[in-house]
């Protein structure tokens, strides 16, 4: 393989963000989806269709293990990138100019999305047999620098525990959000470690042992939290009850927890907003109808969060959340929720700011991160429903289509004036950011020679680039302008 990839002297910053403002001195956070890049200039809406294929790799011939299910990050002129699945799994560094191996760390369990800063790649896996670990990997050679115990609650295997969520890394500190988990007793930890070396600084469950006596469970998160180094606090967005009967202020929420390890109250919740509940209509309470109390929880629902019997969807947070400055210049926290809502909540206060439906509730979809820049909040729904939004009002600025979406899970990438995502299907699509016109498309499908679906990845535009994924086949595609 090659052995360098690294070009220090250009001081380039990962290039996965999370369609924050990026604003010196406002919110910045590096994650693995949801990409805002302000330092594209060559890529354009009068050129993106000018892009042809450069180089594919192939994780599969480089020693991994499929599929990959998040953006790659590009950073210091290498792509990073991971795959598997509870079996197993492989982190990856590619020459970002030649699409060249560099290394290949291979890991036990899944890895779902890495963040790369201050010469280390993060990354937290899970096993099927929920052994869920965080790690540090040298950024040069991939060799393991730490890695953690058992991140679970301590003397507790929850079944169905995973780490959905990329790494969020921010003054000296690696937070791992922990999501889902099944039944009653579910109740996924937040952790803040530190970085050098792993040690939990604190352990963080939102639903407390008094609610949890009163029924009450979950809140986990499995999309990415985003922080803002300013204040000191960081904002994630949280999964359902386990419960089925009880749904908790700190379910399908917004919560607002402290950062600052040198505060009183580091890793307290100061806040929080309420999305839509399970059953999406407010002060609705069918946890007492009669097929409820006669059947049970019975999980016979679309996914194992919902419950037919209790009338209940699975309508959480699946989508990584946004900061961006809007009116009057107050920060904002926006996130997609599965009912097919974005809110946008004022960081200082978590009221709501705005609040728009782009599709109907769904146990499925409706997960996509968003993507943001000075012109807008570039969102996706189901079914294919692809559309930018004020970013003081919500107000739809113009609503287009990704094409043969039925379910959307895929985030949005916004660069000099082009948005860009992909499709399941495969599809590589441009938009133009000012009218929602398409500019651009291509299977990849076509260009690696076989199927190619996607499943969570999407698209990251650096060093005049457009970097995509075939996630089942594990193969990266770079495109460049001739």
């Amino acid at each position: 393989m090659a052995a360098i990839c690294f070009i220090w002297e250009e001081s380039e910053p990962a290039t996965a963000k999370t369609g924050e403002d990026q604003r010196p001195g406002g919110p910045r956070h590096d994650v693995t989806f949801g990409i805002g890049s302000d330092a594209e200039t060559v890529i354009g809406p009068a050129n993106v269709g000018e892009l042809t294929l450069d180089w594919t790799f192939d994780a599969a011939d480089n020693g991994g293990t499929l599929p990959f299910q998040s953006t790659p990050v590009i950073a210091d002129g290498c792509v990073y990138v991971a795959s598997g699945n509870t079996s197993g799994g492989g982190v990856f560094a590619i020459n970002a100019d030649t699409g060249d191996g560099v290394w290949t760390n291979r890991v036990d369990g899944g890895i779902l999305g890495l963040t790369v800063q201050d010469g280390r790649v993060y990354a937290g896996s899970y096993t099927t047999s929920f052994d869920l670990r965080a790690q540090a990997l040298d950024q040069a050679t991939g060799a393991e620098v730490w890695r953690t115990e058992r991140l679970t609650l301590e003397g507790r295997r929850q079944d169905g525990e995973v780490i959905h969520a990329s790494p969020v890394v921010f003054d000296g500190m690696y937070f791992v959000a922990v999501s889902r988990g099944v039944g009653p007793d579910a109740r996924p930890p937040l952790t803040f470690l530190d970085a050098a070396t792993g040690a939990v600084l604190k352990r963080v469950v939102v639903v407390s042992e008094d609610d949890h006596a009163l029924g009450y469970s979950g809140a986990g998160a499995w999309s990415t939290a985003a922080v803002d180094t300013v204040n000191k606090v960081i904002y994630v967005a949280t999964a359902d009850s386990e419960a089925f009967k009880t749904d908790h202020a700190y379910n399908n929420a917004i919560l607002k927890i402290d950062a600052d390890k040198t505060s009183s109250t580091f890793g307290t919740v100061l806040g929080s907003y309420k999305g839509e509940g399970e059953h999406y209509l407010d002060g609705l309470n069918l946890y007492d109808q009669p097929a409820c109390e006669m059947f049970g929880d019975d999980r016979t629902g679309t996914s194992p969060s919902s419950s037919l019997t209790c009338a209940e969807l699975d309508l959480d947070f699946g989508a990584s959340v946004n900061l961006f400055s809007g009116e009057g210049g107050r920060t904002v926290v926006g996130a997609m929720q599965k009912s097919g809502v974005y809110h946008a909540v004022y960081g200082d206060t978590m009221e709501r700011a705005w609040r728009v439906p782009l599709s109907a509730p769904s146990a499925a979809g409706n997960a996509g991160t968003s993507a943001v820049d000075a012109a807008g909040v570039y969102v996706s729904a189901n079914p294919s429903v692809i559309a930018s939004l004020d970013r003081s009002t919500g107000s739809a600025q113009w609503i287009s289509s990704s094409m043969h979406d039925a379910i959307r899970y895929q985030p949005m990438t916004v660069a000099n004036g082009v948005v860009y995502t992909v499709t399941t299907t495969g599809v590589l699509i441009a938009f133009d950011a000012a009218n929602g016109l398409p500019l651009w498309q291509r299977a990849m499908g076509a260009d690696i020679g076989g199927p190619c679906t996607t499943q969570g990845g999407g698209v990251a535009v650096a060093r005049n680039t457009v970097f995509a994924q075939c996630d089942d086949a594990g193969i990266v595609l770079a495109y460049r302008l001739t």
